[in-house]
């Protein structure tokens, strides 16, 4: 008789074989559904820009003063721009760029500065 490794497994162990590699309707609807956003986006790409995808270009785009500046424009940024939580630009950690001691002590006068200067405002507020 010829066993399987099958028959000795806990119930646990396969039900999470059964999830993983069988997902449920669910999950079916949502990654046809995600397909299918893809291939929306992918026909207005082709549509706005031309059949190369991996081809970065330039787009001009303007700030609110008016002024014009390029932006490096492929399909992956354009799925991160029309994406709701997309997000191009990286949030920074604000560098200090000469960081010896008088300079932080600087850094730091200017806070207590700014600091007592709220408080004062706030103060004159009440009187």
């Amino acid at each position: 008789m010829i066993t399987s490794c099958l028959d000795y497994l806990d119930y646990d162990v396969s039900q999470y074989i059964g999830e993983t590699y069988f997902p449920s309707e669910k999950m079916k609807e949502m990654k046809s559904l995600v397909n299918d956003q893809y291939k929306y986006h992918l026909k207005d790409y082709i549509y706005m820009r031309g059949d190369d995808i991996l081809k970065s270009g330039a787009a001009t785009e303007y700030r609110t003063d008016g002024s014009s500046y390029l932006v490096k424009h492929n399909f992956i940024r354009y799925l991160l721009k029309v994406h709701k939580n997309g997000s191009i630009k990286k949030k920074r950690k604000k560098r200090y760029f000469n960081e010896t001691p008088g300079h932080l002590r600087a850094i730091d006068y200017r806070r207590e500065m700014r600091r007592i200067r709220r408080n004062l405002k706030f103060d004159l507020e009440i009187l």
